[in-house]
């Protein structure tokens, strides 16, 4: 009984993990760094074009307000932190699977 009650602790413990990830201040964070790092990528007269809002009720609901020519710039900066989210997913999915 001792090991499966270790194995279950350890079961909701990284399952605790992953469901932080998915908070709506966990995704805001990830959403205004994005477009921090966007704007600060765009020319001067896309930069305020390039908007963020979460819905007051749908807190894990985002609306992304950026120019069709500024998605060039929202797109670069995506794929630049998609790699750290990776990485830190794959981290994450490599404890689940322990």
């Amino acid at each position: 009984m001792a090991i499966i009650n270790h194995m279950m602790k350890k079961i909701d413990n990284d399952v605790s993990n992953l469901k932080q990830g998915l908070h709506p201040q966990n995704l805001s964070y990830w959403y205004e760094k994005i477009i921090k790092e966007t704007i600060e990528m765009a020319p001067p007269w896309l930069q305020d074009k390039i908007k963020v809002h979460q819905d007051p009720i749908l807190t894990m609901k985002f609306n992304l307000d950026i120019s069709k020519r500024a998605v060039r710039y929202f797109m670069i900066v995506v794929d630049n932190n998609w790699m750290i989210c990776h990485i830190l997913l794959n981290s994450i999915f490599s404890k689940f699977k322990k």
